[in-house]
C-alpha cells in the first residue's frame, strides 16, 4: 500500500499516487502526540525549478595531511562544523563554527564546542558523518545525494566484483562539515519521503522507475526540507546499477539519503567488514542520523552478511551489531525529550505478523525507553506505531 501517513493519527492514510516500489510519505508534526490533529501539510508553494536553482550544491571539506607527516599514524581526527555563508564548501574567515552539532565516526559520538570544533578517535575503515541540525541543510551533489560524510580507508577495499571504495590515502589533517541555514528544515512540520525496494535488476527496470515513481516525485515539492530516504534494496544484486540510482535521484526536489538492503551487498566480501563497500562508495555511511523540524531521523543498517562461509546470497540475517548499537545508544542520548524519533531500516524493526516479538531484538531497548518512536521498515507499510 502506498500511503501518506500522519503521526498522531495512527493507521489513517490518504493514498499517494506512486507507481513503483514501496514508498511512504511521512508527515511529522510539531508535537507528535496522540491528541495532535494537525492536518497534513499542504504542498509547498515552491516549484521544482526553484529547488534546482536554490539547492545547496557542495561537498565536505577535506584538508589533506601535511606531506611531511604522512608516515605517522594519527590517533584522532578533528575539524569544524561551520555555517557556509557563501556556499563554496570551504570555511572562510567570516564563517562561524556551529556549536552543539553532533559528529560521529560510527562508534563514538561527540558534539562541537562553542567554536564548532570537534575531535574523534580515528581508525581504518571508518565513515565519519555530521548529524544535520534543525534549521540547517547539508550540501547535496549534482544528483541530490546528501554530502555529510567522509570515509577513511587508506588502502581501499579488497578486490571486489563491483569495485568497492577506492584508496583514500593518509588520514586528512581535518574534515570540515559545511552547513547552510534553511527555513525548510526549521519548520516544525515536515514531509519526509521514505522509500524502499526500488530494486532494479537491469536498465529496463531503471526506466520503469524513471517513468513511474520518480516522475511522480519530480512533480512534488513538499519534501525539500526533510528530503528522501531510500531504505534499502536500491538495486537487485547488480551493483553496477548504483550509478543509475543516483541519476534517478537527480529528478527529486530535495536531498536524497540511502540505506543498504540485502540486495545491495558485495556478496564476494566474506569477512564482515566490507560487504557494503560498493554502496558506501556511492551513497555514504551504512547508518547515521539527521534532524528536520522537531524530528530526529535515525537511519539504521539492519542487514548482516554473511552468516556462514562459504556463503550464498541468502546467508544474511537481521542484526544491528554491537558497534552500531553502541552508536545508536550514544546518538539517541543526545536527542532532546521533545523530539520525535523516526527509526528507519530495511528489515522490519517491529513486526507482529509472523511473531509476537521484535524482529530486530536489539531495537527493543530504544523502543521501550523513548516516549515517541516511529519505526519505518523497508517493506510495504501497513501501519505506523507511535
Amino acid at each position: 500500500m502506498k500511503s501518506f501517513a500522519q503521526p498522531g493519527k495512527t493507521n489513517r492514510f490518504t493514498p499517494l499516487r506512486i507507481t513503483a516500489g514501496s514508498l511512504v510519505l511521512l508527515a511529522t508534526s510539531a508535537a507528535l502526540t496522540a491528541a495532535n490533529s494537525a492536518p497534513v501539510p499542504e504542498q509547498a508553494s515552491t516549484s521544482a525549478a526553484s529547488w534546482e536553482s536554490t539547492a545547496y550544491r557542495g561537498s565536505v571539506q577535506v584538508v589533506p595531511a601535511n606531506a611531511e607527516l604522512t608516515n605517522a599514524t594519527p590517533e584522532s581526527i578533528d575539524g569544524v562544523v561551520f555555517d557556509d555563508r557563501n556556499k563554496n564548501s570551504a570555511r572562510d574567515v567570516n564563517e562561524p563554527g556551529r556549536p552543539g552539532v553532533t559528529v560521529s565516526n560510527g562508534r563514538e559520538v561527540t558534539t562541537t564546542d562553542g567554536q564548532g570544533r570537534y575531535e574523534l578517535p580515528a581508525f581504518e575503515n571508518m565513515t565519519m558523518f555530521v548529524t544535520q541540525p534543525r534549521g540547517y541543510q547539508v550540501p547535496v551533489d549534482e544528483h541530490n545525494v546528501a554530502q555529510f560524510f567522509y570515509t577513511h580507508l587508506p588502502q581501499g577495499s579488497p578486490e571486489l566484483k563491483y569495485g568497492g571504495i577506492a584508496p583514500t590515502g593518509p588520514l586528512p589533517e581535518a574534515v570540515n562539515f559545511p552547513l547552510t541555514q534553511s527555513s525548510a528544515t526549521q519548520s516544525p512540520e515536515q514531509s519526509c519521503l521514505i522509500g524502499a525496494d526500488v530494486q532494479t535488476y537491469n536498465q529496463r527496470e531503471v526506466e520503469f522507475a524513471r517513468n513511474g515513481v520518480f516522475t511522480d516525485l519530480a512533480q512534488r515539492t513538499d519534501y525539500t526540507g526533510c528530503g528522501a530516504l531510500f531504505i534499502g534494496d536500491l538495486v537487485g544484486d547488480e551493483l553496477s546499477l548504483f550509478t543509475a540510482t543516483r541519476e534517478l535521484t537527480s529528478m527529486l526536489n530535495g536531498p536524497a539519503r540511502f540505506l543498504p538492503g540485502n540486495h545491495d551487498i558485495d556478496y564476494d566480501s566474506l569477512g564482515g567488514d566490507h560487504e557494503f563497500d560498493s554502496f558506501r562508495a556511492q551513497f555514504g555511511p551504512e547508518y547515521y542520523s539527521y534532524d528536520a523540524g522537531r524530528t530526529h531521523v535515525v537511519a539504521l543498517s539492519t542487514i548482516a552478511y554473511p552468516t556462514k562461509v562459504p556463503a550464498k546470497k541468502g546467508d544474511y540475517t537481521y542484526d544491528l551489531g554491537e558497534e552500531q548499537l553502541g552508536w545508536l545508544r550514544a546518538d539517541i542520548a543526545k536527542v532532546p525529550q521533545n523530539k520525535a524519533i523516526v527509526l528507519a531500516g530495511h528489515s522490519p524493526l517491529l513486526e507482529f505478523f509472523y511473531s509476537d516479538d521484535h524482529t530486530t531484538k536489539q531495537i527493543k531497548e530504544a523502543l521501550l525507553t523513548l516516549p515517541w518512536v516511529i519505526p519505518v521498515p523497508g517493506v510495504p507499510v501497513s501501519g505506523l506505531r507511535g
